[in-house]
C-alpha cells in the first residue's frame, strides 16, 4: 500500500524498505545512521558498513534502490560474467531496479549509502514529464555519474546531518528521479513539456510563503495550497519567481527576519520567527546570500 499518492504529494513508504530489512539481518552489516526507514518518506536513506566474505543474494525487491559507494574498492557483483571486471570505488553508483536479482561480495569493509524509492514515484514524475513508462536499466553497476552523485550527496547531508529543510529534501528527491529517468532508464528520445503556473497559482504561491514565514513547509503542503502537483510546482516556480522555489523561500524569510532585527527584536527570536532552525542557521544564510550577518545588519541601522 502506498500512502500519499495524490496529486499534491510524492508517493512514499509506509513501512521499512525490504532491502533495509534484509541488510539488517546480515551479521557483518553495521548501520551507521538512517532517516525515514520506518515509513512516511518518499526516499528513505541508510548509511551502512559491511563485509561480505560469501556471496550475498538480493532476491529482488518491490522498490528501487540507489547505492552510493563511500569507501571500499573490492565490492563486486558475482552472478554474471559481464560484471566481473567492475569493482567498487568511492563515488561510484549502483542502480538496482525493483525486481532485480543479484549476488554480491565484498571481502573488505564497504561503506555506502542506500537510497530507497517506490516505482510509483518514478511513474508519477515520468507521467508529468510525458515520458514513456520508465524502466530503470539493470546494468548500472558501479557506474560513474558525477551529476547524480552530487545530488545524492546533497540529499544525504540534508537528512543525515540535518543540513537542510523538508522543502529542500522534496525538491532534491524530484531532481534525483529526473536524473535517473534521463540517464539510467530505457526511455528513448523525449522532450518534457513546458511547465507554467497560472497567474492565480503564482499569487497563491507567493501568498503561501509570505503568510507562513515561521512554519516548516514541504513541497506537498505548498502544492496543495497552489493547486498543482509537486512536479509542476517545482518546474514552474522558477519562471514564476525568477529563482528556484527553495531560494525564494529563503530570501523571503531573510527579509522577514531582517525587518524584525532592525525593529529591535533579539536575533535568535527573529530567526525562529522567520523559519530558521537557529540563530546560526540565519547567520549562515544571511552571510551566504547577502554578504553580511544579522549583527552587522543591526549595527548598520542604529
Amino acid at each position: 500500500m502506498i500512502v500519499g499518492q495524490t496529486s499534491h504529494h510524492l508517493p512514499h513508504f509506509n513501512a521499512q524498505p525490504e532491502q533495509f530489512t534484509l541488510t539488517r539481518r546480515f551479521r557483518s552489516a553495521s548501520l551507521v545512521r538512517e532517516h525515514g526507514t520506518a515509513g512516511g518518506m518518499a526516499m528513505p536513506i541508510a548509511h551502512w558498513r559491511s563485509r561480505l566474505e560469501d556471496d550475498a543474494f538480493t532476491p529482488g525487491f518491490s522498490h528501487h534502490s540507489i547505492i552510493l559507494q563511500n569507501a571500499g574498492s573490492d565490492a563486486r557483483r558475482t552472478d554474471s560474467p559481464r560484471f566481473a571486471a567492475r569493482r567498487s570505488a568511492p563515488g561510484r553508483i549502483i542502480v538496482m531496479p525493483a525486481g532485480m536479482q543479484a549476488k554480491w561480495r565484498s571481502p573488505s569493509i564497504s561503506d555506502r549509502l542506500h537510497f530507497y524509492l517506490r516505482p510509483e514515484l518514478l511513474d508519477m514524475v515520468a507521467a508529468e514529464l510525458e515520458m514513456p513508462a520508465p524502466q530503470l536499466r539493470d546494468d548500472r553497476v558501479f557506474v560513474v555519474d558525477e551529476a547524480l552523485r552530487a545530488l545524492l550527496e546533497r540529499y544525504a547531508r540534508n537528512l543525515l546531518l540535518g543540513d537542510g529543510s523538508a522543502l529542500e529534501r522534496d525538491l532534491l528527491t524530484i531532481e534525483i528521479v529526473v536524473c535517473l529517468l534521463r540517464r539510467h532508464a530505457d526511455a528513448g528520445a523525449w522532450q518534457p513539456p513546458e511547465a507554467r503556473l497560472t497567474p492565480c497559482q503564482q499569487q497563491a504561491l507567493r501568498d503561501m510563503i509570505e503568510r507562513h514565514p515561521d512554519q516548516p513547509l514541504d513541497l506537498g503542503t505548498i502544492a496543495r495550497a497552489v493547486g498543482c502537483s509537486p512536479v509542476t510546482l517545482k518546474r514552474g516556480a522558477r519562471a514564476a519567481l525568477g529563482m528556484s522555489l527553495h531560494q525564494f523561500v529563503i530570501e523571503r524569510r531573510l527579509v522577514h527576519a531582517a525587518g524584525q532585527i532592525v525593529a529591535g527584536r533579539p536575533i535568535v527570536d527573529a530567526a525562529l520567527a522567520s523559519g530558521f532552525s537557529s540563530q546560526s542557521h540565519l547567520t549562515s544564510q544571511m552571510r551566504k546570500r547577502w554578504g553580511c550577518t544579522p549583527g552587522a545588519l543591526r549595527q548598520s541601522r542604529i
